[in-house]
């Protein structure tokens, strides 16, 4: 056990990467001598047309099968420090074995680390992202659980896309706008995404529109 890490990002499928293909959170009870001795885990789930985060922790006595929204997650150790990700939503499989609760979190759509570089896909995106979301859930009024049920449901990957598309979109306005650094940062991001994706055969004519699927 000494060895193993507390967490582990697989890596990504796209060259260059794009965020990682899955996470995975090994939680005990109590310390142990690793890289951040993860304690907990919570995780943004939706079920029943609610939203909430899901605590996780060692030994896991719930159901092993947990459906991920779009959202942070964050994982905590045995001293209290965090460290935080992101998710655009997936499968969380939970497994207790021995002494050890495994979370493995997979996705469609990558899985953002947000310790990585300031100026990694991830730690950009996730405020356009955010935004997105926000938007999408005032167009629903005051119907939560038809937003909260069309989050659930949604697929990561379809999600990712038309997000992408829509802040490529947006963007497009300001170009005539005098230079803004953080909007600068955000446009190469989302044009090293497109290029990425098109270059693995993964980004349509036609992206999905998020008003469509959200």
């Amino acid at each position: 056990m000494s060895n193993q890490p507390g967490y582990v990002y697989h890596p990504s499928t796209f060259s260059p990467e794009l965020g990682h293909a899955a996470v995975d959170v090994f939680l005990t009870h109590s310390p142990a001598d690793r890289f951040f001795d993860a304690a907990s885990a919570e995780f943004k789930v939706g079920e029943g047309g609610a939203i909430k985060y899901s605590k996780i922790v060692h030994p896991w006595q719930s159901g092993q099968q947990l459906r991920v929204v779009a959202g942070h997650f964050s994982l905590t150790d045995h001293s209290g420090n965090t460290v935080q990700g992101y998710s655009l939503g997936g499968d969380l499989a939970i497994s207790t074995e021995g002494d050890v609760t495994l979370c493995r979190l997979t996705s469609t759509a990558p899985v953002f680390n947000l310790q990585d570089d300031p100026g990694a896909v991830g730690r950009v995106l996730v405020g356009e992202l955010e935004s997105l979301i926000a938007r999408r859930q005032a167009a629903w009024g005051l119907d939560d659980a038809g937003f909260n049920n069309r989050l659930t449901g949604v697929d990561p990957f379809q999600f990712f896309l038309a997000s992408v598309a829509k802040i490529d979109d947006r963007l497009k306005n300001f170009s005539g706008a005098a230079p803004n650094t953080r909007l600068q940062a955000v446009k190469q991001t989302v044009r090293k995404i497109i290029e990425t994706l098109k270059n693995a055969g993964k980004w349509p004519a036609s992206p999905p529109q998020l008003d469509e699927i959200l």
